[in-house]
């Protein structure tokens, strides 16, 4: 009885150590998991340098450190480097009346733009009236405004007559309407007000006004989208109040939250780096002493890791390399396409290509629609887009399956919700911890079951249960033996 209390209090204090342990470890798992990354990657690395250094562990584990920071490091800031150099060059580019030009040319192509405001008042004005008649009942001097009515649909006429900004069949469609709104407000003119021909002909000037209006500005969508596309100065003015209302707190924030992940980023770089080198250097020490403190056997830990070094090699591998082929083949599209900022446009679509949900289309499709919407030019936005989708997409579903040929046993549909269901709960490092974290899992299954099957194969020993054991078939008795 006193062992078992004892058990159960020992377990107690390693739960609650164990606790403390991983708060005062949980800011460091990230920085301590690259490391074990970065030492599997480049193990044929370190092992070179060991054979060259007279299996002097500590130099062979600095010089493989040193390798590693040159090859990751510089490389990544020269890439950066430049692709933020080609980012500025193009931002300082950018011309802000021939952007305002673009947008107000692009909205009439895509039929967006607002009819002038001479027009909308008219028809304002015209509508107003109509409908006023409509609700209520018409004063003696209806007659006179309607004449008025008449006056202001003849100079509507020859305003909508002057519109260039519409194709000529709309330009038809609204003379055809404003032709019949003026016969119709002709008849109302003529008409005498609260007599039964006045409400017959307010009528039909209705429906001639509704049919113009519906010519001229749209039926509700586009109303809708005309308005969206088309801010008024107060909207817009009210726009920029919102968004300094939402930057003002955001930009007080900045430089704590800024200054506090670059101090993050800092440290934990740091110890990713010193991490790197002891692992490398006491690696083997480590990983026997940890062996023996868990308590499972030998065979299943080195089954393991085992699979730990093949999955997070052939889904580091599969991932970098899939990246960095989309990007490279967007690259020779966009300078095809002839875009100004190639190297920069490679970088985002390899950086996006990372991303699940994202990839590479958030680039070449935003290009694509540059190159339509803005420049103009359909067969390079048409060809660019088609060369996304078959060339640069589809290279994906080559490389990725290519290296985890025979690496990694996940289903697709499995490997897909496990990268994202690791980004969802752990950020861009869930690419890499998501298919692992079930790779693992499936590994311990199979353990679990091979320890249940050889569980349920052992049997009692004879004579354990105070019975004697049966006699196989054919053996002779206890009297013969006896015999």
């Amino acid at each position: 009885m006193s062992r078992v209390v004892s058990f159960v209090v020992l377990a107690a204090i390693l739960a609650v150590i164990a606790t403390l342990f991983y708060r005062v470890m949980a800011g460091f798992l990230l920085p301590l998991f690259l490391a074990v990354v970065l030492v599997i990657m480049f193990r044929p690395l370190h092992g070179w340098y060991l054979t060259r250094c007279g299996k002097r562990t500590r130099l062979a584990a600095g010089l493989t450190t040193l390798t590693i920071l040159l090859i990751v490091l510089a490389p990544s800031a020269l890439l950066v480097s430049r692709a933020t150099a080609e980012m500025v060059a193009m931002a300082s580019l950018f011309d802000t009346a021939a952007a305002h030009r673009k947008v107000e040319k692009l909205r009439q192509r895509l039929g967006l733009a607002q009819p002038p405001e001479a027009v909308r008042t008219l028809l304002d004005e015209i509508g107003r009236t109509l409908r006023e008649w409509k609700t209520e009942a018409p004063q003696r001097e209806a007659g006179a405004r309607a004449e008025g009515l008449v006056e202001k649909s003849q100079a509507l006429q020859e305003l909508l007559r002057q519109r260039q900004d519409v194709s000529p069949a709309v330009r038809a469609a609204c003379q055809t309407a404003v032709e019949e709104l003026e016969q119709a407000l002709q008849a109302l003119a003529a008409a005498e007000p609260n007599e039964p021909g006045w409400s017959h002909a307010l009528s039909q000037a209705l429906t001639a006004y509704e049919e113009l209006e519906s010519r001229v500005l749209g039926g509700t969508l586009l109303r809708w989208l005309r308005a969206q596309a088309n801010p008024t100065a107060e909207e817009r003015g009210n726009l920029w109040e919102r968004v300094q209302a939402w930057l003002g707190p955001l930009a007080l924030r900045t430089p704590r939250v800024v200054g506090g992940w670059l101090v993050a980023l800092l440290l934990g770089g740091i110890v990713m780096i010193v991490a790197l080198y002891y692992f490398l250097a006491d690696g083997p020490a480590m990983l026997e002493a940890v062996m023996n403190l868990v308590p499972l056997d030998r065979h299943y830990q080195a089954q393991l890791l085992e699979q730990f070094d093949t999955v997070s090699r052939a889904v580091v591998v599969a991932t970098l390399l899939a990246a960095l082929v989309q990007g490279g083949l967007a690259g020779i599209g966009y300078y095809v396409a002839g875009f100004q900022s190639v190297f920069f446009l490679t970088m985002l679509t390899a950086l996006c290509a990372l991303i699940p949900f994202v990839g590479a289309p958030a680039v070449y499709v935003s290009c694509a629609a540059w190159l339509l919407l803005v420049e103009e030019r359909l067969w390079p936005a048409v060809g660019l887009l088609l060369y996304g989708m078959a060339v640069v997409s589809s290279s994906d579903n080559v490389v990725k399956p290519w290296v985890l040929k025979g690496r990694s046993n996940l289903h697709p549909l499995l490997a897909l919700l496990s990268v994202l269901g690791g980004v969802k709960s752990l950020g861009p490092i869930g690419i890499l911890v998501g298919p692992l974290a079930v790779s693992l899992l499936q590994v311990l299954l199979v353990m679990l079951r091979t320890e249940l099957a050889t569980m349920g194969e052992q049997r009692p020993a004879a004579g354990a249960t105070g019975e004697p054991a049966a006699a196989p078939a054919g053996s002779p008795g206890p009297s013969a033996q006896a015999r």
